[in-house]
C-alpha cells in the first residue's frame, strides 16, 4: 500500500531519503489517526483480535503502555505484515527456484521448510540493518562508544559472519545450528517474528505444490535498498 512504501522509504541511509519526508509524514498521521480511531472501537467493543488484546493489556497496565506508544506499534505491525514477510516470501522464492536441488528436495520433504526459512532469512534476509542508541557510554570490539551516539547494527553482515557460518556465501537450508539474527535480538526483538516465520513455512512448500511448473521469468529485477532489501516485483510463470 501508498502509505506502508511511503514510511518505508524514509528508513534508508543517506541524505536522499529526506525528499520522502513529507509523504512519509502524511502517511503516519493517517494510519495514527485510523488506529487510534480503531484502538477506540476495540476498547468500546472488544472482538477476539490483536488490537483488543493490546488496549486490555494496556488498560490493565497503563503506565507500561501510553496511547502513543499503542499507535506506534499497530503501525509498526501493520507496515511490517506488509513488507518485511513479503520480502522473505520474494528472496526465498527466488533462491529456491535458481536452485534446483534445493527446489526438489523441499517438493519432497515439505517438513524441512522450516530450515529453509531460516537460511533464507540469514542468507537474503528482509531488514538488513537496525539501528539503537547507547544510553550509557561503552566499548564495542575496542572501539569506544558515548552516551547518545547512534549504533548501525548490520544485521546482514552478521549472518555471513565466517567465524558464526561456516562457508556463510553457500545457500544450504540443511545447516546446522542456523540462528541468523534476522529479527534482531534483546528487548528490540522483532513482534512478529513467529508470524514471519509460520507464514513462510507454509507459503513456500504450498506454491511449489500448487504450481509444479513454476519458474522464474528472467532475472530477479535489482534490489538497492538495504533496510527493508526485497524484489519491487518477481516474475514468474507458473507452465
Amino acid at each position: 500500500p501508498p502509505r506502508v512504501l511511503a514510511i518505508g522509504a524514509m528508513l534508508e541511509l543517506g541524505p536522499a531519503v529526506w525528499k520522502h519526508l513529507p509523504a512519509a509524514d502524511l502517511a503516519a498521521d493517517e494510519l495514527s489517526e485510523y488506529f487510534g480511531r480503531l484502538a477506540a472501537q476495540r476498547r468500546a467493543h472488544p472482538r477476539d483480535d490483536l488490537v483488543s488484546a493490546l488496549v486490555q493489556a494496556q488498560a490493565a497496565n497503563p503506565d507500561q503502555l501510553t496511547d502513543a506508544e499503542l499507535v506506534a506499534n499497530l503501525i509498526t505491525l501493520f507496515n511490517a505484515g506488509f513488507v518485511t514477510t513479503t520480502h522473505l516470501l520474494g528472496n526465498g522464492l527466488a533462491l529456491v527456484l535458481q536452485r534446483p536441488q534445493a527446489r526438489t528436495a523441499l517438493v519432497a520433504d515439505p517438513e524441512l521448510a522450516p530450515g529453509y526459512v531460516e537460511e533464507i532469512l540469514r542468507y537474503e534476509p528482509p531488514v538488513h540493518f537496525g539501528v539503537r542508541l547507547a544510553l550509557a557510554d561503552t566499548e564495542v570490539l575496542g572501539v569506544p562508544v558515548t552516551a547518545g551516539s547512534t549504533v548501525l547494527v548490520l544485521l546482514g553482515a552478521a549472518n555471513r559472519d565466517p567465524a558464526r557460518f561456516p562457508d556463510p556465501n553457500v545457500f544450504l537450508p540443511t545447516r546446522p545450528d542456523n540462528q541468523p539474527l534476522s529479527f534482531g535480538g534483546g528487548l528490540h526483538y522483532c513482534l512478529g517474528a513467529a508470524l514471519s516465520r509460520v507464514e513462510g513455512r507454509l507459503a513456500l512448500p504450498m506454491l511449489l505444490d500448487r504450481f509444479p511448473g513454476l519458474a522464474l521469468a528472467g532475472e530477479p529485477g535489482e534490489r538497492n535498498q538495504l533496510v527493508l532489501r526485497g524484489y519491487d516485483h518477481l516474475s514468474v510463470t507458473v507452465s
